[in-house]
């Protein structure tokens, strides 16, 4: 059982930057999107006994819910009933899903810690090169055979370019639909990877590459909420510190 749940695991780390960006690379926008990972997430807990919900996060998911069902039937959205019941319950559900993988995360963590770098580092790595070649798509250096995909690049490249000091700054997005998820993608990375390193001093190819190629990531976000993410950190940080 427990090589299954390895094989899922590794499957999630792989579908995390499927974001639903992804609709318009492929031009359905109108398609609902679902994250992948949070349905292998579903998988993972329903297949491994080891993997549950502790009771802080059963009690915001039960809250969560209980907001979404208030909020159906006495502010209910407009639309069909489906349409209202999708409206109110999406984020409650896409937040149960979360707390589930966040579990699945802590569960592989301490079996697979090898396993967890090795495969984060190289979704990091793809996600970076990703977000290169869509860029000098945008800008203009080559183009896709795909007319959508060029589409895709220019659009991001006009919306998502900061002007910093004087100087243009095209961001990188890779397969999220904007530079700051982008970038606290990478920096959720950064964080693991640093994690990783300061439980496990030793030398690790993958840990550095990954440190590497996630600061890479930061950079070329060129995002404010990596350091709202930063100061969040340092907080808890600090508020551990104090409470030990």
């Amino acid at each position: 059982m427990d090589s299954i749940g390895k094989s899922f695991f590794i499957a999630g780390v792989v579908a995390l930057p499927l974001s639903y960006a992804l609709k318009q690379i492929f031009g359905i926008p109108s398609a609902i999107w679902i994250d992948p990972t949070l349905i292998i997430a579903l998988a993972i807990y329903a297949l491994i006994p080891g993997v549950s919900l502790n009771r802080s996060a059963a009690v915001t998911v039960l809250t969560a819910v209980a907001l979404g069902v208030h909020g159906f039937y006495l502010l209910r959205p407009e639309g069909t009933a489906w349409q209202a019941f999708h409206e109110s319950m999406r984020i409650p559900i896409q937040l149960a899903l979360c707390m589930l993988w966040l579990s699945a995360s802590q569960w592989a963590a301490t079996r697979y810690p090898r396993v967890l770098t090795k495969w984060l580092t190289i979704v990091v790595i793809c996600e970076l090169v990703i977000g290169i070649i869509l860029m000098l798509c945008g800008l203009g250096v080559f183009h896709f055979p795909i007319p959508a995909l060029n589409e895709y690049s220019v659009r991001h490249v006009l919306k998502q370019t900061r002007y910093i000091r004087g100087f243009w700054w095209p961001r990188l997005c890779g397969t999220f639909d904007e530079g700051p998820i982008f970038g606290l993608f990478m920096f959720s990375a950064f964080v693991v990877f640093a994690l990783m390193h300061s439980a496990w001093p030793s030398r690790n190819r993958w840990l550095q590459v990954g440190l590497g190629a996630s600061s890479l990531g930061l950079l070329g976000s060129a995002s404010d909420e990596i350091f709202l993410g930063a100061g969040c950190l340092a907080a808890f940080a600090i508020a551990g510190a104090v409470l030990k």
